[in-house]
């Protein structure tokens, strides 16, 4: 594990300069009820020449911005633009996927190469959930990687629970001459204040290569999905055990059932839904009963999928189109388009608490909506965000956090404040 500090490039925005003053910090002039304040800091924020607003402290370089309000926070003339940071040293950098552990916040993708030694690498970059403004990482974790070539899939997935994190993959392995999907838990470890990976699964199958890699807890078990055009893999691990074990009963290898892309979806009950997807729709399986259950978004091609169970008692599946955003649920029965007519590369959505928002790749830019209902979300344009394929989103009662690639060789992100 290495601390990141070099890299780093600030697209937009600025933090506060050398004549960065403590407002209310005062001196005491021998009365104790007498408080001198700084008279260039009205509100106190910190900042003086470089404030856009110095009667508002939540309004300052540096700050969360707001979606929704109109007001400019961070002080770089866009109330709807946001600093961009970008991680230099890879090449073929996957599509990022985010969320967050009991106190940190976790971007997870894989890369051909790492500075500056990995080659066909998994990375997680790790934030503290008190950083401010756009943090650099507090440190990163390796969590597969070799000095030989045995090449990554095209895609990479996390999920979390509590301090620990559990990233997926598949690989192709020249020594076998054979294609594994594999899975890492990494954990907090207090003691020494830094992320450690611990158990690590792997299950061999006989087909391949897999285009797409989805994961999701059902009860102790980690259901883990692999997919190629016309294969796909299923393997359930229990994911509480050390080490990990493979439940043989449960893998499955769907042959001629497959697609370009696959989500997995927890759908209550011990069931877990499968939508794989291709130039013909979305087909959704029951896992454990290895049928068929129904169509979505059928004769609709899509560019990329992403099944999120994201509130209790709610279950939607988004998928990315070339005529916009289709979010349905599992059973197909409601079905809201977004950004109707637009070409969309990439998309993926979060909840907290009943508000979602959704983040979409829309030529290169990044395209944000956001409520209570998809049938009534507000939508924007991130304008300071440019030159992205992929994108992950991640909400909490705090922030919006945000990863993104660029379809090349690198991989940003950006934090916002929940939006109105």
């Amino acid at each position: 594990m290495r601390t990141i500090v070099a890299g780093l490039i600030l697209l937009a925005g600025c933090g506060a300069g050398d004549d960065k003053e403590q407002g209310n910090k005062g001196k005491n002039n021998g009365d104790d009820t007498a408080v001198v304040t700084n008279p260039d800091d009205v509100d106190g924020d910190g900042y003086e020449e470089d404030d856009c607003d110095d009667n508002d402290a939540n309004v300052h370089p540096g700050a969360l911005e707001v979606l929704g309000d109109g007001i400019d926070h961070d002080c770089d003339g866009d109330p709807n633009g946001t600093p961009l940071v970008w991680m230099d040293g890879t090449t073929g950098v996957r599509s990022p996927r985010v969320g967050a552990t009991t106190d940190h916040y976790v971007l997870t993708t894989g890369a051909d190469t790492f500075t500056p030694d990995y080659t066909d690498v998994g990375i997680s970059l790790i934030f503290d959930y008190g950083a401010v403004g756009q943090p650099a990482p507090r440190e990163d974790v390796i969590w597969t990687g070799a000095t030989s070539d045995e090449p990554l899939a095209a895609q990479v997935d996390m999920i979390t629970q509590g301090a620990s994190f559990f990233a997926v993959s598949s690989y192709y392995r020249n020594s076998t001459s054979a294609y594994y999907t594999t899975a890492v838990k990494t954990l907090f470890e207090w003691n020494v204040q830094a992320f450690r990976r611990t158990v690590t699964a792997e299950h061999h199958g006989s087909s391949g290569p897999f285009s797409d890699v989805t994961a999701r807890r059902s009860g102790s078990d980690l259901l883990v999905a692999s997919c190629a055009p016309d294969t796909v893999q299923v393997v359930a691990i229990t994911a509480n055990d050390l080490p990990f074990s493979a439940h043989t009963n449960i893998n499955a290898e769907l042959a001629g059932q497959g697609g370009d892309h696959c989500g997995l979806q927890d759908a209550g009950g011990g069931r877990a839904l499968l939508h794989m997807g291709g130039a013909g729709g979305v087909q959704s399986w029951d896992v454990s009963f290895n049928n068929e259950t129904i169509t979505l978004a059928a004769d609709q091609p899509f560019s990329d999928l992403s099944a999120n169970n994201i509130r209790t008692g709610k279950e939607w599946v988004v998928i990315a189109t070339t005529t916009g955003v289709l979010i349905s649920d599992e059973s197909g029965g409601a079905e809201h388009q977004l950004f109707a007519g637009d070409d969309v590369t990439d998309a993926d959505m979060s909840w907290h608490e009943g508000s979602g928002v959704l983040a979409a790749v829309i030529d290169e830019t990044l395209r944000l909506a956001w409520g209570t209902d998809p049938a009534a979300f507000s939508e924007a344009e991130i304008t300071a965000i440019s030159g992205i394929a992929g994108v992950s989103v991640y909400r909490d009662a705090d922030r919006v956090f945000l990863g993104v690639s660029d379809g090349q060789d690198r991989v940003g992100w950006a934090f916002m404040a929940p939006p109105l």
